[in-house]
């Protein structure tokens, strides 16, 4: 390589430092999250969730093996452990249960009961090692 060249190998390293700081900069800032609005109180929503999981309960059928549920009890406390502060209501009851179906498909209710159906897990599974 020439002296020649320094300069403009200097300039192209100059160049993409400055990029990578500022790409570092916009990639590490923190994403601003605003709660969408919201007609019902924190009560009413237990208490909706409450009715449609008798509903679910009566309608689908609910998994009751410990060595599946298990784990996807303790993941969902994780994940409501990271709620954070400013959207965290007192008021709610988190619960993860696991529907006893074959599609792959999750949901939630009003208030804090999740349920995951076993197609999911057992495709998690097949594809992420999932402790047997």
């Amino acid at each position: 390589m020439s002296m020649s060249q320094w300069p403009a190998l200097r300039g192209v390293a100059a160049t993409t430092a400055v990029a990578t700081l500022l790409w570092c900069g916009v990639a590490g800032a923190q994403t601003v999250i605003t709660a969408p609005a919201n007609r019902y109180s924190a009560a009413e929503d237990v208490q909706i969730g409450r009715q449609a999981a008798a509903q679910v309960a009566q309608q689908l059928p609910i998994l009751e093996d410990r060595e599946v549920t298990s784990p996807i009890r303790s993941i969902g406390r994780r994940l409501v452990d990271a709620i954070p502060p400013e959207f965290r209501h007192a008021e709610f009851r988190f619960s993860f249960d696991v529907i006893n179906v074959r599609e792959i498909n999750a949901f939630a209710l009003p208030g804090g009961p999740m349920y995951i159906n076993r197609g999911m897990i057992q495709a998690a599974r097949n594809e992420a090692k999932w402790p047997a």
